[in-house]
């Protein structure tokens, strides 16, 4: 009997989920507690899609599952969207969002890469950051401009190919910005994006922005 990567209790053999999916991660019960909303929006002309609202059980469940390490449990956030998912972006190559040398080793694992390598699309992990001391002099002198931050491994060829841009949470936009801006040199045929959940005061932003046009 499996058991949820979540709330540890056994998967019911008979839920639909578990007889779709095979070694199911997650139970209906704690899926379930996530704020589903699959909207799409615009950053840089570039199409963005979330899946969920960065509130409540979901948020617990991104901070539990980067603060204690669990990679496997990256899949309990896609899981029930996978086949949709791999269809949707069949032939696209992801390019993860960057995370410092220093992230991944307290962590042990790149949280981005453990939650989307589930899709078995290829990924292009080419966009780095510099260090997290270098990030904060940017920062001090210049606010929510991260382009700077981000660096471009040229050894990888992405002209002409379908690029998906993927991360965990969408919080200001400058992180998907930097990336869009540092990928398009490469001439990629279609750049999309795809994030995990957005959080609740971004939505609102741009819900607002809608009402007034």
């Amino acid at each position: 009997m499996n058991i949820c990567r979540l709330c540890d209790k056994p998967i019911r053999e008979y839920d639909m989920h578990s007889v779709l999916i095979e070694d199911p991660y997650i139970c209906p019960d704690c899926y379930h507690k996530f704020k589903r909303v699959d909207e799409d929006f615009k950053v840089n002309n570039v199409n963005i899609h979330v899946l969920f609202d960065y509130v409540g059980y979901i948020k617990d469940a991104i901070y539990k599952y980067k603060g204690y390490g669990d990679y496997e449990s990256g899949k309990a956030f896609i899981e029930y969207d996978l086949y949709s998912l791999k269809m949707k972006y069949h032939n696209f190559v992801i390019v993860p969002a960057p995370s410092t040398k220093e992230s991944i080793e307290r962590k042990g694992f790149n949280h981005v890469i453990g939650i989307f390598s589930w899709l078995g699309l290829e990924i292009r992990d080419v966009l780095h950051k510099t260090n997290e001391s270098e990030q904060k002099e940017k920062r001090f002198k210049k606010k929510k401009d991260i382009i700077g931050t981000l660096s471009l491994d040229k050894n990888h060829n992405l002209t002409g190919k379908k690029v998906l841009i993927v991360d965990d949470i969408y919080t200001s936009g400058s992180t998907i910005k930097a990336m869009i801006i540092a990928l398009e040199k490469c001439k990629p045929k279609k750049i999309e994006g795809l994030v995990i959940a957005r959080a609740k005061g971004e939505r609102k932003k741009k819900m607002r922005r809608r009402k007034s046009i």
